[in-house]
């Protein structure tokens, strides 16, 4: 072979290398996505297509990013960030989906939101036995399934799968239960990425959990002046107080709960629920159903172990039924006037909430 003829080859060969990629340097630039859907009751991140249960009319969160991809564009071919997010509240069964490309190479990312509407019967979260049955009402989701966990977070208990029948589910609780406040939440049909669709407190006995009588520590308890009040409409949920408790001692503090009163001049039926939760995200509770409001005073579960010197911050949110537009022009006024704690409090009660107006 002449050195002409081995030279040109030897380019040839060289420049032939240079085109052909590097697997790691290919696998770097491929192109990717991944979706993050957060519902009232759980949130997930993943990759390619999955299925999300929501509640009839809750928000749902979508948030995408796409990896290695030049231009993106949702179902409706019309194009979108490269990262960003939607928040929408399905009342139908709908798809997203959302398509990233770099020339050639493409990734798809999608969730279908499968619309449920279920409820628990209120009337069943509260009792007085050990072993109560919870039931209610469910469409569009042929089973469910309830979790029970205790004001610390423990698992007490985990119902196998319930048949819907005719719209309507119950569950029996096999174990026996302490009297206290307990967080339940609501499953539909496994197989969803999430299939958590409600959640509500059941009350076992008067209520008060068992940290009730751990006695120790010092909370002193204010308002903070975050809230203005204002305008609310048939079916909103409103904040009504933000309380600041402070652990003022050198021991850890336990707390269950606050009791309201309704000092303002609407009916207190214009409520349907109470949620309270801490900044700290240890607690949270919904307190459901008639007989929420006795002379006028609500108590509200909120069971939390303040560790010393450390701060919690409790928000106070209710929901008005569809029916709060009769009692338009009157006042919705929520003051925390107790504490239901082992430690001493020395603070000043009532503690004023803010004031809404209800309309029509």
């Amino acid at each position: 072979m002449s050195l002409l003829r081995t030279l040109t080859l030897s380019v040839f060969i060289v420049g032939a290398l240079a085109i052909i990629p590097n697997s790691a340097s290919a696998a770097s630039s491929r192109v990717s996505c991944e979706l993050t859907v957060t519902t009232p009751y759980d949130s997930a991140t993943f990759k390619g297509t999955e299925e999300v249960l929501v509640q009839k009319g809750d928000e749902v969160t979508i948030e995408w990013k796409g990896v290695n991809a030049k231009e993106a564009i949702d179902i409706d071919k019309d194009e979108i960030d490269l990262e960003d997010s939607i928040t929408v509240s399905p009342t139908k069964d709908t798809e997203y989906s959302y398509r990233f490309t770099n020339g050639s190479r493409k990734a798809d990312c999608g969730v279908e939101l499968v619309v449920v509407d279920a409820s628990f019967n209120k009337d069943t979260l509260v009792t007085e036995h050990p072993k109560p049955t919870i039931s209610g009402e469910a469409t569009d989701t042929r089973s469910v399934r309830l979790e029970i966990r205790d004001e610390n977070g423990k698992l007490a208990f985990k119902s196998r799968v319930t048949r819907v029948r005719s719209g309507e589910w119950d569950v029996r609780v096999t174990k026996s239960l302490k009297d206290g406040a307990y967080d339940v939440t609501l499953f539909g049909e496994k197989g969803a990425e999430i299939d958590a669709i409600g959640e509500g407190t059941l009350i076992v006995g008067d209520g008060v959990p068992s940290s009730a009588s751990v006695k120790g520590g010092t909370l002193v308890m204010s308002a903070l002046p975050l809230l203005s009040g204002g305008n609310a409409a048939p079916g909103a949920s409103i904040p009504v107080a933000y309380i600041k408790v402070v652990n003022t001692s050198n021991k850890p503090a336990h707390i269950d709960g606050f009791t309201l009163k309704q000092n303002g001049s609407a009916s207190t039926d214009a409520v349907v629920s109470v949620s309270t939760n801490d900044d700290k995200g240890g607690s949270r509770y919904t307190t459901y159903g008639a007989g929420l409001f006795k002379n006028g005073l609500m108590y509200v579960p909120l069971p939390a172990v303040v560790p010393p010197g450390q701060i919690r911050i409790y928000s106070i949110k209710v929901l008005l039924n569809g029916m709060s537009g009769n009692y338009a022009g009157q006042t919705l006024m929520l003051d925390v006037v107790s504490a239901t704690t082992g430690a001493s409090v020395p603070s000043t009660f009532p503690i004023q909430g803010t004031t809404w107006t209800l309309t029509r």
